[in-house]
Parts: structure tokens; C-alpha cells; sequence
């Protein structure tokens, strides 16, 4: 499905939201190119490239998706895609026996 968006044409179709900043923080991404084990994304100024085994999920609605209920934007097609997420320091407490 993904592959198909560059060919589709119009900034509609090639515009999605994509969760590539972090888990929650869904951004407006171009697809500008589609190959057989990645797709690359324009966000911003920065390209991305992101390979097929990265995406969780794939919604689509020609209605339009809003990606969580904070945003006002929606768009054709939402990419879920996974992030790993590494934790420097920890905060805890220790119980004295």
C-alpha cells in the first residue's frame, strides 16, 4: 500500500502522518519514494528512509484520519511505525526491610 502512494499523484495522496518524531507525535510527511524493502519520507527538511519491517500499522480513509484527538489535521493515510525508546536514568524508591 505503501509502495503505491508516490504513483497515485497529487500532495494529497502523498502527504500522511507518520509517528516519526515519536511514539505519540504523528507529523506531515511526503513520500517520495517507495522500493521494495523501505520507503523514504520528506519531513521537514530531513529525509528519512524506513524499512517495511519498522511499520505496526498501516489506516487509510479517504474521509480523512485524525491520527490522535489533539490534532485538527487529517489526512488519507496514517503510518504507525515502531520507536524504540531507551531510558537514561531511572526514578524509583527502595523500601528498608
Amino acid at each position: 500500500m505503501i509502495k503505491s502512494l508516490p504513483e497515485r499523484g497529487g500532495n494529497r495522496c502523498q502527504s500522511i502522518a507518520l509517528n516519526i518524531d515519536g511514539p505519540a507525535f504523528y507529523s506531515r510527511c511526503t513520500v517520495v519514494k517507495a522500493c521494495d524493502d523501505y520507503f523514504s519520507v520528506r519531513a521537514g527538511g530531513t529525509l528519512v528512509h524506513i524499512p517495511y519491517a519498522q511499520v505496526l500499522a498501516v489506516r487509510e480513509c479517504k474521509a480523512g484520519i485524525q491520527p490522535n484527538p489533539a490534532f485538527t489535521d487529517s489526512y488519507d493515510v496514517v503510518v504507525t511505525i515502531h520507536q524504540l525508546v531507551v531510558y537514561t536514568g531511572a526514578i524509583g524508591f527502595g523500601v528498608a526491610i
